[in-house]
């Protein structure tokens, strides 16, 4: 009796050191971490914290993580309201891109947003390349839309 009970206590204590280790990474359950190529379940989401992990310094990169790693938890449950026609009018919708947003500017972001709509933008409308003037103005134009959006002006 003594003996089984040593062995179902040694097992369950391996269960819980498993678990610990497991968890020390940054996601939740510690099945991703922030040096993965793709933590996060959206695309959108991957590329940006890909090239905000060659901008910002390491200090900051855990905290975006945090924000970014819930922002793909609600766009996720989002995708599954729409598909389910909860979200009729697209409220959820652009709360979910103001928060996005928000988050993008708290972390001086905006700028690698819009050089990424732009170019997602050209491939798919098959644009030709500009003048640097006509760029350098759209890009303008682009992060005073997206800055009036997040104030919401």
């Amino acid at each position: 009796m003594a003996r089984s009970l040593s062995f179902v206590l040694t097992i369950v204590l391996l269960n819980l050191m498993k678990s610990e280790i497991k968890g020390s990474g940054f996601g939740s359950d510690g099945s991703t971490s922030i040096n993965d190529d793709r933590p996060f379940r959206m695309n959108k989401i991957n590329l940006i914290f890909q090239k905000a992990k060659r901008i910002l310094p390491e200090n900051v990169l855990p905290k975006l993580y945090s924000e970014l790693s819930v922002q793909d938890r609600l766009e996720i449950e989002w995708k599954k309201q729409k598909a389910s026609g909860l979200d009729e009018y697209g409220e959820q919708e652009a709360m979910l891109r103001r928060k996005f947003l928000s988050i993008l500017n708290q972390f001086d972001l905006l700028d690698v947003y819009a050089d990424d709509f732009k170019n997602a933008e050209n491939s798919v409308l098959g644009k030709e390349d500009e003048t640097p003037f006509a760029k350098a103005l759209k890009m303008k134009l682009q992060r005073e839309i997206l800055r009036s959006v997040l104030t919401g002006s």
